[in-house]
């Protein structure tokens, strides 16, 4: 992106909190001087350290550099060597003793560029022994805590499933060797009902949708919960949350040869962007889950996952939201909604899934024939950070033609790309506009701006499990779009065609009453002076002599013609034209005269005669 500048300084996203036996992902982004991505350059060394001096790296997550530790293993120092094309990288890190080496840690990054000193550049992270761990159960390791992307409004457990949410209640167990506390042991049997304080923190865009939507969690009991969510930098959100009944149970998993224990979490965010789930254990005397509360608490949080929108819904002056058919055609004989190359409004929202709007398949995207119209909308999409403008690449469906027996039809050059998104809707005064004739299925997928379109997963999330990371959208019976206008392509007079002799030299005139030749071919056209050959069959709606309006006028300067249209006879031009419409085109063929007088009086002759004609198609528009 041609906005982007040079490399300025590093950018570091850790969780607030974690626990001694499991290890953090700490993501560090080369940033320029507008916090957009940038890449450091290869070959660019960045020395990791620790403003504790303790703490181990031992391995990248995600990136293509050389991790290399230095001094001891347990001194949180240690070398990243950037390689090209990279703007980011993913490492892990492990705080095994923060009861000897003091629980907050801060990253302290050298070399040719540092972190950025502000805290929402370089955070710390608070380690204890014990606490809440939020993992996915289906990556079968509990060491990877990242969380799978989410779908706005589908419960997490509904599929297409991108993971398992488990949430632990562990404790730091010593396993000999060098890091004592490594392992994590749950603090809860299997089968036990917990109850957990929860909440949600919106972390991009930091501020919530208002009104702030809440998240649902079902409880042990199937019984939907509604569980707050705030806006960034609420500290400790799950102390404002509330208590869900989770039951925890032996997991697939197996750590350090012991079947996790967990509770697989069933919830639901009707909103777009990036959260993080926060929970809170009242630790009960004697480890009794039915007894007195202590009122010390175990927490822990989430790490930052994406929830996207389930699609793009497309409308055209909200037509289709109220109910509206103006721009629905099933068929020929549907309503004229536009012009072939003539710009249409379109609005683009970023929804929410609803049930039966991904039965066919279940792969997370909106079926081929999705109504989208109705879907609730997701209003933080669009007001992300460190993302560029995202845009809705809108493409016409090639699988049928516009007509039956015509083309594809394709967007007109210059339309096809709806940007300016806010609040989970594209900007007003945005149009599209198709090149032919017909009705289509237009296609719509996210991509990052407008400039160079290329289709991304939103905020950076991969595909998982199957499910698409991106977001597509579709809209069917786009029409009926018609014909700009009509041109005579070809045209041709011949005198006194029906006379019984030849005369030299030929007559270059015709006696009124007598009969006159008219050829002449007409042509469908678009705003772009381009063919529509789709205006054929029941789609070309010009088919009788009456409607292409014929007059005989004399361009009088200056003033009002002289419209002899009155006299105009036609006499073997065919009066129906249905079904002679050949690719766009109309050939118009016979005789014609100017009457003479009913009384047979003399007339003066008439000269410089034109031939004129105003075709008008049935569209109610004047075309």
């Amino acid at each position: 992106d041609c906005t982007i500048g040079a490399m300025d300084h590093y950018d570091i996203d850790v969780a607030t909190s974690g626990i001694a036996c499991v290890a953090n992902m700490v993501t560090i982004t080369g940033h320029d001087a507008s916090d957009l991505p940038a890449e450091p350059g290869a070959g660019v060394i960045m020395t990791l350290r620790t403003s504790t001096g303790a703490g181990t790296w031992p391995s990248v997550v995600a990136g293509g550099g050389v991790l290399t530790e230095v001094g001891t293993s347990t001194d949180g120092w240690a070398t990243y060597e950037w390689p090209a094309g990279e703007s980011s990288v993913t490492l892990m890190f492990n705080y095994t003793d923060p009861a000897g080496d003091t629980p907050l840690v801060n990253f302290d990054l050298e070399g040719t560029y540092e972190e950025q000193q502000d805290a929402s550049h370089d955070p710390s992270i608070t380690f204890s022994e014990a606490g809440l761990r939020f993992f996915d159960e289906n990556t079968l390791n509990p060491a990877i805590t990242a969380l799978p992307f989410q779908i706005a409004g589908k419960p997490s457990l509904t599929l297409p499933a991108t993971g398992d949410v488990t949430v632990q209640m562990v404790r730091s167990v010593p396993v000999g060797g060098e890091n004592p506390s490594l392992a994590c042991e749950s603090l809860v049997p299997a089968d036990s009902i917990v109850t957990i304080k929860l909440a949600g923190l919106c972390e991009n865009p930091g501020s919530c949708a208002v009104p702030t939507p809440d998240i649902t969690v079902w409880d042990q009991a199937n019984t939907p919960i509604a569980v707050p969510i705030f806006s960034s930098p609420t500290a400790n959100p799950e102390q404002s949350g509330v208590d869900v009944d989770l039951f925890f149970e032996s997991q697939p998993t197996l750590d350090e040869g012991v079947n996790n224990i967990g509770a697989t979490l069933n919830f639901m965010y009707p909103d777009a962007g990036q959260i993080s789930l926060h929970g809170e254990f009242n630790i009960p005397f004697d480890n009794d889950l039915a007894g007195t509360l202590s009122g010390d608490t175990l927490r822990g949080a989430s790490e930052p996952f994406v929830v996207r929108p389930f699609g793009l819904d497309i409308d055209f002056s909200g037509d289709r939201a109220g109910g509206g058919t103006a721009s629905f055609a099933a068929d020929a004989n549907g309503p004229a909604f536009a012009r072939a190359g003539v710009a249409f409004e379109t609005t683009i929202r970023g929804v929410q899934w609803q049930a039966g709007d991904d039965d066919l398949d279940n792969d997370g995207l909106p079926d081929s024939d999705a109504d989208l119209s109705d879907n609730g909308l997701t209003p933080n999409f669009g007001n992300e950070t460190g993302t560029d403008d995202y845009a809705a690449q809108i493409t016409v469906d090639t699988s049928n033609p516009g007509v039956p027996g015509g083309v594809n039809g394709t967007m007109t050059t210059g339309f096809g790309l709806i940007d300016n998104i806010n609040n989970g809707v594209s900007g007003a005064a945005q149009s599209l506009a198709i090149n032919e004739v017909g009705i289509f299925d237009l296609d719509a997928e996210l991509v990052d701006d407008v400039l160079s379109p290329a289709v991304i997963g939103y905020l950076g999330a991969a595909d998982t499990n199957g499910v698409s990371a991106g977001i597509t959208g579709r809209v069917v019976g786009v029409g009926r779009i018609y014909p700009n206008n009509f041109s005579v392509t070809s045209s041709s007079f011949g005198p006194r065609v029906n006379q019984n002799m030849s005369c030299s030299p030929a007559s270059t005139f015709t006696y009124l009453g007598e009969d006159f030749g008219l050829n002449m071919v007409i042509q469908a056209k678009n705003a772009q002076d381009e063919d529509t050959v789709n205006y054929i069959g029941d789609f070309a709606k010009l088919t009788a002599f009456s409607e292409l309006d014929i007059r005989a006028i004399i361009d009088i300067g200056g003033a009002a013609d002289n419209d002899l249209g009155s006299k105009l006879v036609n006499s073997t031009i065919a009066a129906d034209f249905s079904g002679a419409w050949v690719a766009g085109a109309l050939t118009v063929s016979g005789d014609m005269n100017l009457a003479r007088q009913p009384s047979g009086a003399e007339e003066a002759p008439v000269e410089n005669v034109q031939i004129v004609f105003g075709p008008i198609d049935d569209n109610d528009d004047g075309v």
